[in-house]
């Protein structure tokens, strides 16, 4: 049951940002990033249920490509967050959009090709390259955020600090 919800709550937050405003690069990952987690959770739970055959594998191998992909899109999402005067951040965006999310894409389907159903986690280095590859950029990105918080309206300061939290806690 709390699959279910987490999974409905997920889902409809991500469609709600990316419909409130589909030409901020900010909602469209953050809420590109929370569809995945949906699908990701979705996929955990209709594999537990599938048992064992080729829906089961097939299950297993989205959830694991899956699981990874919100902490790429996250770590995007908190990019956006940087001032816009900074001029690094032009070059962070188009690192992010051309080596950092293509990279950990292959290595997350490299990990996931590996993913067996009868099997709770992925085998080993496959799995550790593609977790490093989604969440240092995620932790980079933070760390910037938490570096330029200054810049941001203070009154706006809590609820960032509890957005990119909850981004980096469901990343992880």
């Amino acid at each position: 049951a709390i699959d279910v919800f987490v999974f409905g709550l997920a889902w409809w937050l991500g469609l709600y940002l990316l419909a409130r405003n589909p030409a901020k690069p900010l909602l469209v990952r953050a809420g590109m990033g929370l569809l995945c987690f949906a699908l990701a959770l979705g996929a955990a739970t209709l594999g537990r249920a599938a048992g064992a055959g080729a829906p089961a594998l097939w299950l297993a191998r989205a959830h694991w490509l899956l699981v990874f992909l919100p902490a790429l899109l996250w770590a995007g999402a908190l990019l956006a967050l940087l001032p816009d005067e900074w001029a690094g951040r032009a070059r962070l965006e188009r690192l992010w959009r051309v080596a950092v999310l293509p990279a950990g894409v292959a290595l997350a389907t490299l990990a996931a090709s590996g993913a067996q159903p009868t099997t709770a986690a992925l085998p080993g280095v496959r799995y550790l390259l593609a977790a490093l590859a989604t969440l240092l950029p995620l932790a980079f990105a933070l760390a910037q955020v938490l570096r330029f918080r200054r810049a941001i309206r203070p009154h706006n300061q809590a609820g960032l600090l509890i957005g990119v939290g909850l981004f980096f806690g469901l990343g992880v």
